[in-house]
């Protein structure tokens, strides 16, 4: 058995979002990690220490990516 884990900030700053995955099906993914990045952070020089707890940064919408797995 295989599975996806889905950690929203890799796929955010690596440049995907939520339209990329709705080719999935909810239980391919068998983990998220969730977290956000500050608003005012360009995508190619975010690094892992910039990680916030979801909602704190404003960029990455976390609330999406859980509907659209729910």
């Amino acid at each position: 058995n295989l599975g996806l884990i889905l950690d929203v900030w890799n796929w955010h700053v690596g440049g995907g979002n939520v339209d990329k995955l709705r080719a999935l099906r909810g239980e391919q993914v068998v983990g998220v990690r969730l977290s956000d990045l500050p608003a005012d952070v360009e995508l190619t020089s975010a690094r892992e220490e910039q990680q916030l707890i979801p909602g704190d940064g404003g960029q990455i919408d976390c609330a999406a990516y859980l509907t659209l797995l729910e």
